[in-house]
């Protein structure tokens, strides 16, 4: 057992004036909170990742049977599930990129270069969907054209 945990249960027994059974119960119901807490902590983040990259632009949810909807980005209150793929335009060229990648904290990066556009492919891990290609997982797509940016949620839908 950890010094830290020792400390812990010392400090309830001493202070809760509880048995040493007790003090074991009580300890591990507050660390059973705290998991539960913690997992939920994360779920909420997972669903709401892509609301928070502190950005301008537009958010469109592309449902299938092909409806879509589009709405000013920073009007955008949670992420609807039913849509298979999202798409979020905004400028900033390169640098609003990084930015991105950095938020969502993107892993196993692959980039391609088609002319004048730098299409990223990429990983995160606080993302739901995932898709396949070239042997890698990724949900995240970002296409730069100049000063324009296009992020995609698992894949870019439409054209740069």
């Amino acid at each position: 057992m950890s010094l830290g945990l020792q400390k812990f249960f010392g400090w309830v027994y001493k202070n809760m004036g509880l048995g040493n059974n007790q003090c074991m119960r009580v300890a591990s119901k507050m660390f059973i909170f705290l998991g539960c807490l913690g997992l939920l902590c994360v779920l909420v983040a997972r669903q709401n990742a892509l609301l928070d990259l502190g950005i301008d632009g537009s958010l469109t949810a592309y449902y299938v049977g092909g409806g879509q909807s589009v709405t000013p980005y920073g009007q955008v209150g949670s992420v609807d599930k039913r849509a298979y793929a999202l798409r979020i335009d905004t400028t900033g060229g390169a640098q609003t990129a990084e930015r991105v990648k950095k938020r969502l904290k993107i892993t196993h990066e692959q980039r391609e270069q088609v002319g004048e556009i730098c299409v990223q492919y990429g990983y995160s891990f606080l993302l739901e969907k995932v898709e396949y290609g070239k042997a890698q997982k990724y949900n995240v797509m970002i296409a730069v054209v100049g000063d324009k940016v296009v992020v995609g949620y698992p894949i870019i839908v439409g054209s740069f």
